[in-house]
C-alpha cells in the first residue's frame, strides 16, 4: 500500500528575521480549499542541510524540479470515506497520491486521524480506508526551539483484493481473496534548529523539524488454499524501515517551505519537496466512480436543478468557503429542486453524500442575484 501521509505543519510570525518563532494551532486554521503547489526533486544534488542550532541560514535556491503535486487543505465532510474518521476537522487532499489525510487539530496537536485513497492493482481499482489506533502525532503546538516529542501510531486493516497471484512456496497461481496489513510507526520529532530559509520561492524565517519515523510493517493473503500466508519479505519497502525528514516552516503556510528526504544510513538527501507557489483559495471537484451528477444553473440565481444517476436517496450540503454548511436537504430521487432563499451572493462548495455519509460528490457553485 503506497504510503500518503502527509506532514502537514504551518507557523506564523511577525517577528524581525533574528528571532526565533512559535506555532500554535491557529496557524494551521488556514482557509478551507486553500491550495499548496509542491514541487518535487527527485535527484537532489548540492543540498546541505547543515547542522542543529540558532539563528542559522539555509539556501536551497537551486534546487530542481521532476515533479508537482497540488495539496489541498479542505472540510472533512466534503471528502470520501469522512464517515470513517468521525474525529477529524481537517483534512487534506494529494493530487501527485490522489489521497486523503484525516486530521484532527485542537490546541495542543495535531493528530493524523487516518488515510484513505483509490489504488489502481493489477488493473483493477480498490479504496483503502486506513483509520489509526493510536493516532499519529504531527505537531505539538506552543513549540519553539529545542520542543520535541517521541509518539506510536498503529493501524490494522483488512480488505478485499480477489487478485490471481503467484505466493512463494505455492506451485501454481492461487485467487488471493483479502490481503491484512498491520503497521506500528515510532515518531521522534525535535525542533533542532531556527533561522532563515531561502527556496526558489523566497526567503522565510523558520523552525527546522528533524522527524524521525521508525515503521515496522506485516503484511498477510488470504486464500482457501493457503489460509492466512506471511507475504511482507516479498513487498518492496515494506518490513522495518526508518524514514529521517527535515521540515522548514515558516508563516502561514500548511505545507514545510522545503522538506528534505535524507537517507538513513547515510544522511545524503534523497528527495525533496519544497513550496513553488504562494498558496491560494481553489476549489476541487471530485466525483466517486460511476456517479453522474448535474447541478444547474450555474450561477445560481434563487434555486437549482439536481439531477444524477442515483438510485437512492442522498444528502446534499452546500458549504460557504469558512466551510460552514449554508444549505442542508435530503435527495430523493434522481431530479429535485433546490431553494436558494437566504444565501447570499459569492462562491459555494457542495457536497453530496449518501444516507451513510460515504462521499459521492462535490463541485462549486456560484450564486449570484
Amino acid at each position: 500500500m503506497k504510503k500518503i501521509i502527509f506532514t502537514f505543519l504551518s507557523v506564523f510570525c511577525v517577528l524581525a528575521l533574528n528571532a526565533q518563532i512559535t506555532i500554535t494551532s491557529t496557524d494551521i486554521a488556514v482557509p478551507l480549499n486553500t491550495k499548496n503547489i509542491m514541487q518535487i526533486d527527485t535527484i537532489p544534488t548540492g543540498i546541505n542541510i547543515g547542522t542543529a542550532g540558532v539563528n542559522l541560514t539555509w539556501n536551497f535556491s537551486g534546487i530542481n524540479n521532476h515533479q508537482t503535486d497540488t495539496v489541498t487543505i479542505l472540510a472533512p465532510s466534503s471528502c470520501p470515506n469522512s464517515a470513517s474518521f468521525p474525529t477529524a476537522n481537517l483534512a487534506l487532499h494529494s493530487t501527485l497520491d490522489n489521497g486523503f489525510a484525516f486530521l484532527n487539530n485542537t490546541a495542543t496537536s495535531l493528530m493524523l486521524v487516518g488515510q484513505a485513497g483509490t489504488r489502481d492493482i493489477n488493473g483493477s481499482s480498490f479504496t483503502l480506508v486506513v483509520p489509526l489506533n493510536p493516532t499519529q502525532q504531527f505537531m505539538k503546538f506552543g513549540c519553539t526551539y529545542q520542543t520535541n516529542y517521541i509518539n506510536t501510531s498503529k493501524y490494522d486493516v483488512k480488505m478485499p483484493y480477489g487478485q490471481t497471484v503467484t505466493l512463494p512456496g505455492v506451485p501454481i497461481p492461487i485467487l488471493v481473496d483479502s490481503i491484512h496489513a498491520k503497521n506500528i510507526t515510532v515518531v521522534k520529532d525535535t525542533i533542532d534548529a531556527w533561522g532563515t530559509v531561502t527556496t526558489p520561492l523566497g526567503t522565510f524565517p523558520c523552525l527546522r523539524e528533524k522527524r524521525m519515523e521508525f515503521k515496522i510493517d506485516s503484511v498477510w493473503a488470504f486464500s482457501t488454499f493457503t489460509s492466512w500466508t506471511g507475504i511482507t519479505q516479498f513487498l518492496p519497502k515494506l518490513g522495518v524501515d526508518t524514514i529521517i525528514t527535515y521540515s522548514w516552516l515558516t508563516s502561514g503556510i500548511s505545507v514545510p517551505v522545503i522538506k528534505v528526504t535524507v537517507d538513513n544510513k547515510y544522511g545524503i538527501p534523497v528527495k525533496v519537496n519544497y513550496l513553488k507557489t504562494t498558496p491560494y483559495i481553489g476549489i476541487n471537484e471530485i466525483t466517486a466512480n460511476n456517479i453522474k451528477l448535474n447541478v444547474y444553473p450555474n450561477p445560481a440565481n434563487s434555486e437549482i436543478n439536481i439531477t444524477s444517476n442515483l438510485n437512492e436517496n442522498a444528502n446534499f450540503e452546500l458549504f460557504d468557503l469558512a466551510g460552514k454548511i449554508v444549505k442542508s436537504e435530503l435527495i430523493i430521487g434522481q431530479n429535485q429542486k433546490i431553494n436558494l432563499d437566504g444565501i447570499s451572493n459569492g462562491m459555494y462548495i457542495y457536497s453530496l453524500k449518501d444516507v451513510k455519509g460515504n462521499y459521492l460528490s462535490n463541485g462549486k457553485l456560484s450564486v449570484t442575484k
